[in-house]
């Protein structure tokens, strides 16, 4: 369990927060009273459970136990980005936004209190999503070691989609990764060398699956802040950003082209080309 002590201090702290959520925004944020709904990673899970119209208890758990018990005061009116309709839930100098489909953490300034409060590995870096429920995730169906997967997730049984960005339907769960993913005398090539040590995944049982038609942009070649990136003809304020595309060479840079691919808003604030292919 976490510190007593601490725990008094940070809830005397919240309690001097405000929210900006009334019974209104709350129920257009769509979430139930006295229901508890499961979020997790590969290496905890984060338990909701609404108090009332303004506080949302939030339990943090590690693959072991319980490390921190805290309640958080909802913001509806707070947004992370121009079309977020669920609410962001407040922590000292950050909290969760949460999604239909999973939760974000986020600090924006100071000490990380998230993850010094929690001491939960990847907590800023690994979406918690949804567990035991229907969820849609859109994304490139990746095919690295170890097996089909979406935004991280294995897809057991896999698609049938190779390398294709598509809107995958289906229900999530946590398990322990099975044997034959250790270095083992039998499968010396596993991927994890301490067979001590118990690793777990989150995989997508495929409900429906159907691939995202991509659309054709023109415009000029740029690089930001060190990332490849396109400004696109027909809104030249408007700069995308291509997928694990490595920054433009100087010969190519401010270069005429036209880039067939799926167009998500946002990852990080940014717009982003996925699933791309430059066609001319």
């Amino acid at each position: 369990m976490f510190n007593t002590k601490m725990h008094i201090a940070f809830l005397g702290i919240l309690a001097t927060g405000t929210s900006c959520a009334n019974e209104s925004d709350y129920g257009n944020a769509g979430i139930k009273k006295a229901e508890t709904s499961i979020y997790a990673n590969e290496y905890g899970e984060i338990r909701l459970t609404q108090i009332n119209n303004t506080e949302m208890q939030a339990v943090f758990f590690d693959n072991e136990k319980e490390v921190f018990d805290t309640l958080m005061s909802i913001d509806s009116d707070f947004k992370l980005l121009p079309d977020q309709d669920l609410p962001f839930l407040k922590l000292q100098t950050g909290g969760i936004q949460m999604y239909d489909n999973r939760l974000e953490i986020h600090d924006f300034t100071g000490p990380a209190y998230m993850a010094m409060y929690t001491g939960m590995n990847h907590i800023y870096d690994k979406p918690f999503y949804k567990l035991n429920d229907t969820v849609t995730i859109k994304d490139n169906v990746t095919h690295p070691k170890g097996g089909e997967q979406i935004a991280g997730l294995y897809v057991i049984p896999n698609s049938g989609y190779q390398n294709e960005f598509v809107e995958l339907t289906g229900i999530i769960t946590k398990e322990k990764y099975p044997r034959e993913y250790y270095s083992t005398p039998d499968s010396p090539q596993g991927m994890f060398s301490d067979t001590t040590q118990i690793y777990y995944r989150l995989v997508i049982k495929p409900i429906s699956v159907n691939p995202v038609k991509k659309q054709v942009y023109e415009g000029r070649t740029m690089n930001i802040n060190g990332q490849a990136a396109f400004i696109w003809d027909f809104a030249d304020s408007e700069a995308y950003y291509l997928d694990n595309h490595a920054p433009w060479t100087e010969e190519d840079l401010d270069k005429k082209i036209t880039i067939e691919a799926v167009l998500v808003q946002f990852i990080d604030g940014k717009s982003v080309l996925k699933s791309w292919k430059i066609i001319d």
